[in-house]
């Protein structure tokens, strides 16, 4: 049976904005302990640090706004976890790291490109916009960033 789509609204823009940038820091922290390449290390905390600068704008917001943030639920968190340790076990090579965040930060814009494309459509505007086209283009240019690791 096919999943009946929600319309989005600011809230929702803004709390699947926040879920992403904290999904982002999580992730790319439990891999971080994995790097032994300083610079991709170095680029890894680069990353993390802007994850949790946009986190803190949009959560500001969300809290002006009278709504609570709210990380991914603990199941989703663990299994990622769980995935990243498995994934690591038997290369953790700077290479597949970068690969990694690659597939990490891909899956984080194209809810990006789908939330932004919804919220545009029934006519979203405002900071709360913004801010997730802010997110899209750290994360694009993340991408960019990991990819000369490979």
């Amino acid at each position: 049976m096919p999943q009946v789509k929600t319309k989005i609204t600011r809230a929702v823009l803004l709390d699947d904005l926040y879920k992403n940038l904290k999904m982002g820091t999580s992730s790319t922290t439990d891999i971080l302990g994995r790097v032994r390449d300083p610079d991709l290390r170095a680029e890894m905390t680069k990353t993390i640090d802007g994850f949790e600068g946009l986190a803190s704008r949009v959560s500001k917001l969300m809290i002006e706004a009278g709504i609570t943030p709210k990380e991914e639920n603990m199941f989703t968190k663990a299994g990622a976890k769980i995935g990243m340790v498995m994934n690591t076990a038997t290369d953790s090579t700077s290479e597949h790291l970068a690969e990694m965040m690659i597939q990490g930060l891909t899956m984080g814009v194209t809810e990006l490109y789908r939330d932004i494309g919804e919220a545009e459509e029934v006519g979203i505007s405002g900071e709360a916009l913004s801010l997730a086209k802010d997110a899209l283009a750290f994360e694009e240019k993340a991408v960019e960033k990991f990819k000369t690791y490979l």
